[in-house]
């Protein structure tokens, strides 16, 4: 079985609103990457290392999820995705320092998105994360 292992985000620090997050606060979603096409993949592995990770109070998480997508040179400037049937959705990223998430996609299709998001825990203040993440695809 042969494959590919391909970086998709590099080392990246992310500052969900500096020390002003309320408790139980939500955070929108970030799109960190869109259009990785796996279409010669059969199985995709999604490898999504904590670095670093800092809240206030306890609880807050940090999450991963995988969309389809459907790049069209039809209507370049349009984003189609399958946001009803995620392929991994809403997954928690262990929030321990030198921690990883590995997420298996069986028959991903043609291309995806990956999208990163957070939310606060019991108490307001910081909410930062740095993580990196590549792809393993098998063929």
């Amino acid at each position: 079985m042969s494959g590919r292992v391909i970086r998709i985000l590099d080392l990246t620090k992310f500052d969900w609103g500096g020390a002003s997050i309320a408790a139980s606060t939500a955070i929108n979603a970030a799109f960190v990457a869109r259009g990785i096409d796996v279409s010669a993949s059969r199985e995709t592995v999604l490898l999504v290392r904590n670095h670093a990770f800092t809240s206030a109070g306890t609880g807050a998480t940090m999450n991963v999820s995988v969309f389809a997508e459907a790049p069209s040179s039809d209507d370049p400037s349009v984003i189609f995705l399958d946001t009803t049937n995620a392929l991994l959705s809403n997954q928690a990223i262990p929030t321990a320092a030198g921690s990883l998430y590995r997420g298996v996609i069986t028959n991903p299709g043609g291309w995806i998105t990956i999208q990163i998001s957070a939310t606060q825990g019991n108490a307001a203040g910081a909410l930062k994360g740095t993580l990196s993440i590549d792809l393993s695809m098998k063929d």
